[in-house]
């Protein structure tokens, strides 16, 4: 959350909907809901995204380097077979399964920052990822490299252990990621210019390259921090005579409220 010189406050949408995520786990603890068996759960589910994410965005690549090679179709020829499938029915393919797993990462990012809102309600000095360890250890090769600022503070050494080691792993996605995407794009906005796509390889490229670009435009949407606006009636009316109400009656101030807001709609 970020606050501008005139007072006006700017959110990310992410950020609002861990908010979101904050208030439904007061209401949680209230009913008699366990906080650890809620990040139980929220692991279980980031486990569901990661198969589903990784089987999309591995057979998106599958799909890519088997048509990359040829321009215009896609031929798979055995003793018992023979099809030919146009390149751009493949690339549509590839992209329903490169938009659905982005999406589906973006997914896991969002259920990754509730379960940060649940252990910062539960441990507010314990090693958040060593916790994260116990339902997931898949990521322990990069814990002895994490910067630590407790009581023992990390080195130079370490923090660039760590950026190298996650920038090795990442580079390769990004690269292949940008193969697909670049390559693609190419071909059917070429072939849309040049007139060679048409009826339904037409119809198969323009949902293709919305495919392709929604999820990242979307992503970017997400973190852009955009101005919002307090609502004072919700807050008033909803929340502190919610909270009021059981023990005094009455909000002392709603007298005023009311004042404002009716002089508010004279206006």
């Amino acid at each position: 959350m970020q606050k501008s010189k005139r007072g006006r406050i700017f959110v990310s949408l992410k950020t609002l909907a861990a908010h979101d995520f904050h208030g439904l786990l007061r209401v949680m603890k209230k009913i008699g809901f366990d906080p650890i068996d809620v990040i139980e759960r929220l692991h279980h589910q980031k486990s569901i995204l990661v198969k589903s994410m990784s089987g999309l965005l591995g057979f998106a690549v599958i799909l890519y380097f088997s048509t990359s090679s040829n321009p215009t179709t896609f031929s798979l020829d055995t003793p018992y077979i023979k099809i030919e499938v146009p390149r751009v029915m493949i690339i549509f393919l590839t992209s329903f399964c490169w938009c659905f797993g982005i999406l589906a990462y973006l997914s896991y990012s969002m259920v990754d920052r509730y379960i940060l809102v649940v252990k910062a309600s539960l441990y507010k000095r314990a090693s958040w990822p060593m916790l994260d360890r116990i339902y997931d250890a898949s990521g322990s090769w990069i814990d002895p490299t994490l910067i630590r600022w407790a009581f023992f503070a990390s080195g130079k050494f370490q923090s660039t252990v760590m950026t190298l080691s996650l920038f090795i792993v990442v580079l390769p996605i990004f690269i292949i990621g940008w193969l697909i995407l670049s390559v693609s794009m190419k071909f059917l906005i070429s072939g849309l210019i040049n007139g060679s796509l048409i009826g339904n390889d037409m119809a198969a490229a323009v949902s293709s390259i919305s495919l392709f670009l929604f999820p990242i435009i979307y992503a970017s949407i997400l973190l852009i921090p955009f101005p919002v606006k307090k609502n004072r009636r919700y807050v008033r009316w909803n929340f502190l005579t919610s909270i009021w109400r059981p023990i005094h009656g009455t909000h002392p101030t709603s007298g005023k409220w009311l004042a404002q807001q009716n002089s508010e709609a004279d206006s």
